[in-house]
């Protein structure tokens, strides 16, 4: 979809994108991941595809990039995904994909 990013660790403006959409609404996350976080975009290309695609779509790709990422996450993230201490970004992307998996389906259909 954007950003074609190669290996396992997710450059630093895909972790903290994760992490402020978290912070932004603990109820639903996606929801943080509105057209404003087009910012950490430097390509015009790219803040259009972000702005272009749906909140499901941006969810699907923000966890594909932290997938394998084996960075660890800052306490009060792990503490807001209620994940131990000291678990990786990847850890923490596959709970929220698997916690909204459902939306992710429907979005699809």
């Amino acid at each position: 979809m954007m950003i074609d990013l190669k290996g396992k660790q997710a450059p630093s403006l895909v972790r903290s994108m994760f992490e402020e959409s978290v912070h932004f609404s603990r109820r639903n996350w996606m929801e943080g991941l509105n057209k404003e976080a087009s910012k950490h975009f430097y390509r015009e290309q790219h803040v259009a595809q972000w702005e272009a695609a749906s909140p499901q779509e941006r969810g699907l790709w923000l966890t594909g990039k932290l997938w394998n990422d084996p960075n660890i996450m800052p306490s009060d993230l792990c503490s807001d995904l209620d994940v131990p201490l000291g678990s990786t970004y990847a850890r923490g992307a596959r709970k929220q994909r698997e916690k909204y998996w459902q939306e992710f389906q429907i979005s699809r259909v």
